[in-house]
């Protein structure tokens, strides 16, 4: 399980890499790992992860 941290690198590099809000917020709950707050991923929240870091 990746910690808060890896979770953020791995999104900003998926991002880098060209991938959508929505394709990354689809990924990240592919393989179980939940946003902040403890629910699913979505686009916005993917990019406020972004525009926060």
């Amino acid at each position: 399980m990746l910690n808060t941290s890896q979770i953020v690198i791995e999104i900003i590099k998926l991002r880098a890499a060209g991938e959508s809000f929505g394709r990354i917020a689809h990924w990240l709950n592919e393989r179980g790992l939940r946003s902040e707050y403890g629910g699913r991923w979505y686009a916005a929240s993917v990019r406020n992860v972004i525009i926060r870091n």
